[in-house]
């Protein structure tokens, strides 16, 4: 047999084969594994391993915005710390929400499923196309995140949500949405999507007292 110290030595490609052994099959065959699959295997287990630490204020002007869309409102941006997150050269990395939303009724015979799903403005109406469902990351540390929050809220009867028919997460003078979070990895026309790595809820809540103040901000 030809000692492997012989062969040469060559750039990896996407198309190149892995000898592997499927130990999910019966008698654990042998089998060839694209190295484009083994990459992605590793990106999805390196991705599902990123930790979110949160932190946001209304007070701190370092966070606090003053809505443009909500009269006599402001909302908090979100600052994420991403533990165990390296930003690979030649690689781009996307912080991306997902918004809780109920099941639906499609028509007469069809029904959408509940769950997290990702925000999309682009059948919304004016002002509503300019919150964002993804934001490019660009620190590890120290990034405050604007999706625009204020615009999951309507101006007319705030705390009222935008999108939403039901109104199932009002009480009184608040609403709660809830949110979760992944990462996306772009490298080339290689797209990782890591699986939801933290969770939040945003509560749009009027203060009467002293002024109507109307406040976009989080809660655990």
């Amino acid at each position: 047999m030809t000692r492997i110290i012989s062969y040469p030595t060559v750039e990896l490609s996407d198309d190149d084969l892995f000898v592997i052994s499927s130990t999910g099959s019966p008698g654990k065959p042998t089998r060839n594994v694209k190295a484009s699959e083994v990459k992605s295997f590793a990106d999805n287990n390196f991705l599902s391993q990123v930790g979110l630490k949160f932190s946001w204020s209304t007070r701190d002007p370092l966070y606090r915005v003053v809505s443009t869309h909500i009269t006599n409102g402001i909302y908090s941006k979100l600052g994420v710390d991403f533990e165990n997150l390296i930003l690979e050269e030649g690689s781009t990395y996307k912080l991306i929400i997902e918004r809780s939303r109920p099941a639906s009724k499609r028509d007469q015979l069809n029904y959408r499923k509940g769950g997290f799903k990702r925000a999309s403005s682009q059948v919304l109406p004016a002002p509503y196309t300019g919150r964002l469902s993804e934001v490019p990351i660009t620190a590890v540390t120290g990034q405050k995140f604007d999706f625009k929050w204020d615009l999951f809220f309507r101006n007319d009867y705030f705390p009222k949500p935008a999108g939403l028919s039901s109104l199932n997460r009002q009480v009184g003078n608040s609403t709660k949405l809830y949110f979760a979070f992944r990462i996306e990895k772009t490298t080339g026309a290689e797209v990782t999507l890591s699986p939801h790595l933290g969770y939040l809820r945003l509560i749009g809540q009027s203060n009467e007292a002293p002024v109507n103040l109307k406040v976009v901000t989080f809660i655990p």
